[in-house]
């Protein structure tokens, strides 16, 4: 599953107005490197707030985009705080939407089975399983996550807007929960910058995404000690924090040359060439399942050298391990190698070595949720 994060939204950034006592927030700096050892990379000063629709339309961050952003939050150690009002209704209406879908697939099993006369054994988990999954849901995002307690002073504001119906609320619409998250997102910005991902219309004006926020809204933002922004797309995330992951080759070729040394000498030297030196590299990285790694899959381009012929090329092509932290590489895995080169007839010839990787399962096989999703295009 492969995604391509070329998608930009509309994000509206709000800070008080700046005097000379008040410093700027210093953006993001993209540092370049090695990334063999832990990169250094400015301290990620943002907290993140995600609402519930996005927890839950966005299945807790675990799709393409989803993978992403846990990738770079993790590498970056951006702050990620949710709010209780939230926690709650994810979990809750998490709990129900597992029940109900699990209800579908065995009434569905139920009624196949009455057609088709024999089917395997479906296996689901109970209720009671379900329930857990529900409630540990955030513990199992992979990221670290804040936990931001209900208050009266956010469950005050929030009373206010709704007796003045004034957005997120309205004069038929009283939106109290999201009025708490509003006025958690006005303290947190005391502390630090908040980047707050809703595609609740209430929070903007006209309920129109491109409007920003709505008024009564704005005037609010202002008066906090930090920027508070906001957005509708997850990828807003990836614009703030997302940055290119640069690897050095000629480590790669020192690391990962020697595993292949033999089969690549045998397939240049039947032909009477030599390796000379490493001409250049590429790589493509794509977030997991897991954010605290990524997949890397690589090739190295290196000279070869002949007595009398003309200069032929190698491509080596390989994949391994990227810790999302601390960049270091690990795990390689060989996926064949290109050879090219001109013979004494004057004819362009290439030989290969493909190497593949199967497995046969017996019996009812476990299926795994799986995500690689492109992190450099």
């Amino acid at each position: 599953m492969h995604a391509q994060f070329a998608h930009r939204c509309e994000t509206q950034t709000l800070t008080r107005p700046r005097d000379h006592s008040t410093a700027d927030s210093n953006p993001l700096v993209r540092e370049r490197g090695d990334r063999r050892r832990s990169p250094t990379r400015p301290n990620m000063s943002l907290t993140v707030v995600l609402d519930s629709n996005i927890w839950l339309n966005e299945q807790m961050l675990r799709h393409s985009v989803g993978s992403a952003v846990r990738f770079f939050l993790r590498r970056h150690s951006a702050h990620v705080v949710v709010p209780e009002v939230v926690r709650r209704e994810v979990e809750l209406h998490l709990e129900k939407e597992l029940k109900e879908l699990t209800s579908r697939l065995r009434e569905g099993h139920r009624r196949l089975l009455g057609l088709v006369g024999e089917l395997k054994e479906q296996v689901l988990p109970t209720d009671d399983e379900l329930t857990v999954i529900a409630s540990t849901a955030f513990a199992n995002a992979g990221i670290e996550i804040t936990d931001f307690p209900f208050s009266l002073k956010s469950a005050r504001s929030s009373f206010e807007k709704t007796i003045r119906s004034e957005p997120p609320s309205g004069p038929k619409n009283q939106q109290f929960k999201d009025g708490v998250i509003w006025a958690d997102c006005l303290t947190l910005a005391m502390d630090s910058p908040v980047l707050f991902i809703t595609q609740d219309k209430a929070f903007y004006k006209a309920k129109d995404y491109k409007k920003g926020l709505a008024d009564n809204l704005i005037e609010e933002a202002q008066q906090a000690t930090h920027e508070i922004s906001i957005a509708h797309d997850i990828s807003s995330i990836l614009e703030r924090i997302g940055d290119p992951i640069e690897i050095d080759y000629s480590f790669l070729h020192r690391e990962y040359y020697p595993t292949i040394s033999d089969g690549t000498e045998r397939l240049i030297g039947s032909e009477g060439y030599e390796l000379a030196e490493l001409l250049s590299g590429d790589h493509t990285v794509f977030a997991t399942n897991d954010p605290n790694i990524g997949h890397v899959e690589f090739s190295l381009q290196y000279k070869c050298v002949h007595p009398t012929l003309s200069d032929g090329s190698l491509v080596a092509k390989g994949e391994c391990v990227i810790n999302s932290v601390s960049g270091n590489l690990s795990d390689f895995r060989n996926r064949g190698e290109e050879f090219h080169f001109v013979n004494a007839e004057g004819e362009q010839q290439k030989r290969n070595i493909v190497l593949g990787v199967g497995s046969i399962v017996l019996g009812h096989r476990t299926v795994q949720h799986s995500v690689r999703a492109v992190l450099d295009a």
